[in-house]
């Protein structure tokens, strides 16, 4: 069995007529694998007292080897990938064969090199593994290490036993991209952190998602990549992990490709392809132009495949990150999960079994994008709207929520019934390019409020506007809501254009340099929301601007964490009832494009969540005690990013759900088991 990375290679192929598409098939609801789960953690100790042991996961269905996932805890190989598994067998009472091991899915340096061999043999007694490995692993620059041997040890876990140790608390869920709060904040857990998290257990990887980009026609051919998925966030859900994405599919591919291999670059191209092992038909199957969507459901304990339901040639294989389904997240509530394709397809689906109870067209969206997709395969050129697809799902009262257009400034909102998927209501211009609608719950009713340059409240079961204050400020990013307190920018573009330049000015008279066009420009203001209408609670000083492409904040027990608050860096956390600065980190570096989240009273950073780097950097979140926890964490897996608006990672009870190169990844972030 080839490693599933290859699964994408399963499509049709055979004559291509790029401009004759057959109309979609029914969605279909395929099955997880069949057969009891058995899990082996095996540790390789290896022999230079420098070098960082290896851990392999090793996933069995039924006594087939499913998957194995390779990576360095501390190491520098953290990009380990296990490319061919197929002569790797396990029995009753031992693990033999060879494994095949590349430093990346895609990596210039490497090119035209072999895998890495890595051949394990060792016995099984009593639920402990026990024997030694022979091999190579990557070394420095990316040059093969020595051959090298070692002892091998670890032990055998029942899917009952995985359960046991790695179950959620009833009610730990992420539910949407927001999370439980709608403040990238988790709900609390009984569990106490690891400091260190380099200690954290993988204890899982789904089955093969793929990446949230591939490159683009401007980096050539993009020999070596694997296709695009989207930028979709995992969302869970009373113990079920759900991720969308969507995977190339039909027999039309991109007029690049004939360019390629018939142009002046047709010799290079070949021989690249000779170099990574391809033929010309895997390149067209790279760059297809139809997409099959997914919705997959995981066990949140276990990673074991649930269900997934296929929608048959209903996407676009957008492959660029920058102009991909960048953060059609879904949600899910009360048993259904609703997901929206690139499209603009709305499906709502049973959170149990997968079947699919309604899908309906998105006004406006689905029109557009179904233009962009026959033009696409007319023209056999993937046209998109630019860096769009920002706006993950949310619900309100009786209404799912989603956006009129892929993108760009103030979309429209449509509240659709989820239960029947009747579109209840339209209401147009009032969402930021990059923003998520926010479920407002007042008075034992849930309201929507719709931030973009004005905030609008509505009422979910008819779209009446409760309210318009118009003229708010530039707000395309994710506002922040907690209780009745709105965190948004107060500042409108023009003004945001002259105060960068003034900060530019003045930091060039001092010898200093400022962020730019993304320099933290703007003003935090709070307002209190009432029926009546909002009024303005207080508003911080210009000088310490508005976090520029994030959400407005992360918000713990009312203090909201603002990063990029000072200047083009620092933090600043706020008290969200008074205005009161509680504390100020001016020096912490903070890039203009970074992510933050809280788990368990910590706020965890990331610097930069838009450039293939997910690397985290922990505090304390109580203003009085600021400090950082841990060294800063490289997670060891091949990482990825979206654009525009940034993945988010499901931290739920202890352990957090990411996306990686290859799929969802499960680690056990929690110090202890806690106790009953």
């Amino acid at each position: 069995m080839r490693h599933s990375t290859a699964r994408w290679l399963a499509v049709a192929v055979g004559t291509v007529v790029p401009t004759v598409v057959a109309a979609a098939a029914e969605p279909r609801v395929e099955s997880g694998p069949a057969g009891p789960l058995v899990r082996y953690e095996l540790r390789l100790e290896r022999p230079q007292a420098n070098e960082q042991p290896v851990v392999l996961l090793v996933t069995t269905y039924g006594g087939q080897v499913a998957d194995v996932a390779a990576y360095a805890p501390r190491g520098p190989m953290r990009e380990m990938e296990v490319i061919d598994h197929s002569d790797l067998k396990v029995s009753a009472d031992a693990i033999r064969g060879r494994l095949r091991i590349d430093m990346h899915f895609r990596s210039h340096t490497s090119l035209g090199r072999p895998p890495y061999p890595l051949e394990v043999s060792c016995r099984i007694r009593d639920g402990a593994v026990a024997g030694e490995f022979t091999g190579r692993f990557p070394g420095k620059s990316d040059q093969p290490g020595p051959h090298e041997k070692g002892s091998l040890q670890g032990r055998v876990l029942t899917e009952q036993a995985v359960r046991a140790g790695n179950s959620l608390a009833s009610g730990a869920d992420w539910p949407c991209w927001m999370g439980p709060s709608q403040t990238f904040a988790a709900a609390t857990t009984r569990a106490a952190l690891l400091d260190d998290l380099h200690e954290a257990r993988l204890v899982w990887r789904s089955e093969y998602v793929g990446p949230s980009e591939m490159g683009s026609i401007r980096y050539g051919d993009c020999i070596g990549s694997a296709p695009c998925a989207g930028g979709a966030s995992p969302i869970v859900c009373d113990g079920k992990v759900y991720q969308f994405h969507y995977t190339p599919a039909g027999t039309a591919y991109m007029k690049h490709v004939d360019d390629l291999l018939r142009g002046p670059t047709a010799e290079k191209t070949r021989e690249r392809l000779r170099q990574y092992g391809w033929d010309e038909q895997r390149l067209r199957d790279l760059w297809r132009i139809d997409a099959d969507e997914v919705v997959l459901c995981i066990d949140a304990a276990t990673g074991r495949t649930l269900w997934k339901t296929v929608f048959p040639g209903e996407g676009l294989a957008l492959f660029d990150h920058k102009g991909s389904m960048t953060n059609h997240t879904p949600c899910a509530v009360e048993g259904r999960v609703y997901a929206l394709g690139v499209t603009g397809r709305l499906r709502c689906l049973d959170a149990a079994s997968g079947e699919v109870l309604w899908a309906r067209p998105v006004p406006g969206f689905h029109e557009f994008m179904k233009r962009s997709k026959d033009e696409s395969l007319a023209q056999r050129r993937v046209i998109a709207p630019g860096r769009s697809f920002t706006h993950a799902l949310n619900w309100a009262g009786p209404a799912v929520l989603a956006p009129d257009s892929p993108g760009g400034r103030d979309a429209g909102l449509v509240g659709f019934d989820r239960a029947t998927g009747r579109v209840r209501w339209h209401v147009k211009d009032v969402l930021g390019a990059c923003a998520a609608p926010l479920r407002w719950p007042h008075d034992g009713k849930d309201y929507v409020i719709a931030v973009g340059s004005s905030v609008t409240c509505i009422d979910p079961e008819d779209g009446r506007t409760v309210w318009r204050l118009a003229d708010v400020g530039h707000n395309p990013n994710q506002a922040a809501l907690w209780n009745d307190l709105l965190l948004v920018n107060l500042m409108d573009e023009e003004a945001m254009k002259k105060q960068r330049e003034e900060k530019m000015a003045l930091a060039e008279a001092r010898g200093q340099s400022y962020g730019g066009r993304q320099g933290a420009a703007g003003q935090l203001g709070c307002y209190r929301l009432t029926l009546e209408g909002p009024t303005l609670a207080w508003k911080l000083p210009p000088d310490y601007g508005f976090p520029y492409s994030k959400a407005a904040a992360v918000v713990v027990d009312g203090k909201a964490c603002v990063r990029g608050g000072l200047g083009d860096k620092g933090f600043v956390v706020v008290d969200m009832a008074s205005g009161k600065i509680l504390f100020e980190d001016p020096a912490r570096q903070n890039n203009t494009e970074a992510h933050a989240f809280a788990m368990a009273g910590r706020y965890v950073m990331e610097p930069d969540s838009q450039h293939g780097k997910t690397n985290w950097f922990v505090f304390n979140a109580d203003p009085a005690d600021w400090r950082p926890i841990g060294p800063e964490w490289w997670q060891p897996h091949r990482m990825v990013t979206s654009y525009q608006t940034p993945q988010s990672h499901a931290a739920v009870d202890g352990r957090v759900f990411m996306r990686s190169r290859h799929g969802v990844m499960c680690y056990d972030l929690r110090k202890a088991l806690p106790k009953e």
